[in-house]
């Protein structure tokens, strides 16, 4: 029985070791702008469904690097990715929706995006949530309108969850601006709600989000990007 397991950790090693420095030299290859070798490394675990790998070459096509650039596969990649629930591809969709980059540009869909990473927990996400409840859609293209004591809420957990000291120095002062604004039964109600929020295991949230759940838009306008020859 012992010996049964220590051969299936040895080849669970074999068979896993390899594709995490696949991702580890892809990566490091990335950061050095070496895109060939990126791609090279990076293509097959994309392939395999691999989100980090589907991540970082989201980011390439919709940055251009080694690639022709084009935000619709960019979206491609990262949606495969956020069905995963992978944060980093979950809030570049949202990215993508407020920009209108690869595909319909739409502030209703961005914040539920957006929403869904702050859901699992990410100071990220929690932060751009606010600030998208805190604004609404100014373009007009949806009935999103702002919502402050949502922002407060998430401005606060932002400031709560946030690593990053800008990102927390940030929250903590949009949260004192927009509760500035809120009635004093507001601010208990979130402060509340804040203090009972627990996040969602990733796979808990449901299907991903879509467009057509949405309000529609009063004029659409495709700001899709096509390749360069």
């Amino acid at each position: 029985m012992l010996y049964r397991l220590f051969a299936f950790l040895a080849l669970f090693c074999i068979l896993a070791v390899p594709a995490w420095a696949d991702f580890e030299i892809g990566r490091r290859a990335y950061e050095n702008k070496d895109w060939i070798r990126a791609i090279t490394e990076l293509r097959p675990l994309a392939e395999k469904g691999d989100p980090r790998a589907l991540v970082i070459l989201g980011h390439m096509y919709n940055d251009g690097n080694g690639v022709i650039k084009d935000p619709t596969r960019a979206v491609e990649h990262y949606i495969k990715a956020a069905a995963q629930d992978h944060v980093e591809a979950v809030i570049a969709m949202g990215a993508m929706a407020q920009s209108g980059l690869g595909l319909q540009q739409n502030t209703h869909l961005a914040n539920v995006w957006f929403e869904r990473a702050a859901k699992l927990g990410d100071a990220r996400g929690m932060f751009l949530t606010a600030i998208t409840y805190m604004h609404g859609d100014k373009t007009g293209k949806t009935a999103f309108h702002a919502n402050l004591p949502q922002a407060y809420k998430w401005f606060l957990l932002a400031h709560q969850t946030a690593d990053d000291p800008k990102i927390r120095r940030a929250a903590q002062e949009m949260a004192e601006g927009v509760g500035g604004q809120l009635r004093g039964i507001d601010i208990t109600a979130t402060k509340k709600l804040v203090a009972d929020f627990t996040p969602t295991e990733p796979g808990g949230l449901g299907p991903l989000p879509s467009a057509e759940a949405l309000p529609k838009p009063n004029q659409q306008k495709d700001l899709t990007e096509t390749p360069k020859p």
